[in-house]
């Protein structure tokens, strides 16, 4: 159950996200005098570039580990249960496709972090009081879900020539 509540939820996120990118494309409020370089980050004025890497990651991720584990046909272990190490280490074992994981991990990176700081902004919490908190907590926050989750297919790859 879990699993739909989450894919409704990207699915929702993304098609949000669109909208919302659409809804700012036609506004009609245009401004004369456009600086947004001094004003906000590069993650930030990039959201749709990043997202756009997010989803086909998406697509390549569900498609190699959770379509296989659902619909494939995997070596199970000793007890019978699907052995999904065979497929981690078959998808990890290409150097390129490490390296798409780990890109696809600092989009996420980012992503998180310009998403952090909205929803603070959102909640009311990006307020003087507590913007260098909210600031660090979020970094800490995004640069540990990203060096973490890029972690595992470096490791997983190096294993595999006895490193």
């Amino acid at each position: 159950m879990i699993s739909y509540i989450l894919y409704f939820s990207l699915l929702a996120h993304t098609l949000d996200a669109a909208l919302i990118t659409w809804k700012n494309k036609n506004a009609e409020a245009k401004y004369a005098y456009d600086n947004r370089k001094k004003s906000s980050k590069w993650y930030s004025r990039n959201m749709g570039i990043l997202g756009t890497v997010l989803l086909i990651f998406l697509v390549i991720h569900f498609k190699d580990f959770w379509y296989q584990y659902k619909f494939g046909t995997l070596p199970v272990d000793h007890l019978g249960n699907k052995n999904l190490y065979v497929i981690v280490v078959t998808a990890f074992a290409s150097w390129w496709y490490v390296a798409i994981y780990v890109v696809s991990m600092l989009a996420l990176g980012y992503h998180l972090l310009h998403g952090f700081k909205s929803a603070a902004r959102t909640l009311g919490l990006y307020h003087p009081g507590y913007v260098a908190f909210v600031g660090v907590f979020g970094k800490i926050y995004s640069y540990t879900i990203a060096v973490g989750f890029s972690i595992i297919p470096i490791y997983v790859h190096l294993s595999q020539f006895g490193i």
